[in-house]
């Protein structure tokens, strides 16, 4: 590729001959001597300077860009069902956590009242089978001599059967007090990480409000939203360049993983997902992503500066599109030829020209 500067007349009968070199006019200037101007004024346009470059061609692709958000893999919110004050707090935020490690006590006196009253009513209703087994015993023995009737019997064993009835419910009474009151003592469901924490020790603990989340941050997920018309370019196992704010020097890669099948309705985009190996846990959730996801790529494709062009408002396309203008060098370079051109993919200041 080569540069180099001459100097042209802009005639109009100039720029309509044919042209034979293909060069592209990058950029124009007016001659500043007073004599040229004086001259321009008396006998018409004079010559301009101009800087012409050889047409390149290389690869360029179509690269769509978003921003993205990042979530943890795995992120949980533990809450408590237990709507009472918060007696101990453990944990704090970032914190390493392991399952089924303490995170939060509630206090719950009135759970632990039910169950010692569970354990009363089990208690006696115990005491009643025992005391109708020994009542049947007897009656069995005294219908073999003929002292009672085999009705008195029937009603016994049928009273017997009521009250074992009665224990195996207040058992299940008792067991299900027992797991309320355990639920005073809450737990770390998943090891992992504390991510926020939202009470304090001394606050109301309530079943709506989480108490922290806990998140597993070895790899994170990176979520952009794609507009309709662009969701037939985009598909999974496509490679996507991230960078994060929080880690400016570093490009990360991941695959597209999943595509959402639904289009929301308010925003006409769907989701569109990618897992990353975090290693360090230097990509933090809840920070914002620029990702880059290349479509598609053209090969040995006619390659221009973008201010090489110029818009055409009279030149436009059957499908409505804007059309473009750019100046040929032809061969006796003194003058250009104006040509219409079709734009292609773009690629930063640069341009495909595809017809």
């Amino acid at each position: 590729m080569w540069t180099r500067s001459i100097r042209m007349c802009t005639s109009s009968g100039a720029l309509e001959r044919n042209a034979s070199l293909f060069l592209t006019l990058l950029a124009i200037s007016g001659c500043s001597a007073s004599a040229e101007t004086e001259t321009e004024t008396e006998t018409g346009p004079g010559p301009v300077e101009v800087e012409v470059r050889e047409i390149e061609k290389r690869s360029i692709a179509k690269v769509l860009t978003y921003s993205g958000d990042v979530a943890a893999e795995v992120e949980v919110k533990v809450f408590s069902t237990i709507p009472d004050r918060i007696i101990e707090l453990s944990v704090e935020e970032g914190q390493e956590i392991d399952e089924r490690q303490l995170i939060a006590k509630v206090r719950a006196d009135a759970l632990g009242q039910g169950v010692r009253q569970a354990l009363g009513g089990l208690a006696s209703a115990r005491a009643t089978v025992a005391g109708l087994r020994d009542t049947l015993r007897r009656q069995e023995q005294l219908l073999q001599s003929g002292v009672t009737t085999q009705a008195q019997v029937d009603a016994t064993r049928f009273q017997l059967q009521a009250a074992e009835a009665n224990v195996a419910g207040l058992q299940a009474s008792v067991g299900s007090a027992r797991v309320k009151q355990s639920e005073s003592t809450i737990r770390a469901p998943i090891s992992g990480i504390v991510g926020q924490v939202y009470v304090e020790e001394g606050d109301l603990a309530t079943p709506q409000i989480p108490l922290c989340t806990i998140v597993q941050m070895d790899r994170v997920e990176v979520l952009i939203q794609v507009p309709e018309r662009e969701l037939g370019w985009v598909r999974p196992g496509m490679t996507a360049d991230i960078r994060f704010e929080t880690v400016p020097d570093r490009v990360f890669q991941a695959p597209v993983s999943r595509i959402s099948p639904v289009v929301d309705r308010l925003s006409r985009t769907a989701t569109v997902r990618m897992v990353l190996e975090n290693p360090g846990h230097v990509i933090r959730p809840g920070s914002l992503a620029d990702v880059s996801v290349e479509v598609e790529r053209h090969d040995d494709a006619v390659v221009v500066p973008q201010y090489a062009l110029v818009l055409s408002e009279r030149n436009v396309d059957g499908n409505g599109s804007a059309g473009y203008r750019a100046y040929v060098l032809r061969p006796d370079g003194r003058s250009v030829e104006e040509r219409r051109v079709r734009v292609g993919f773009y690629d930063g200041d640069d341009v495909e020209v595809t017809e």
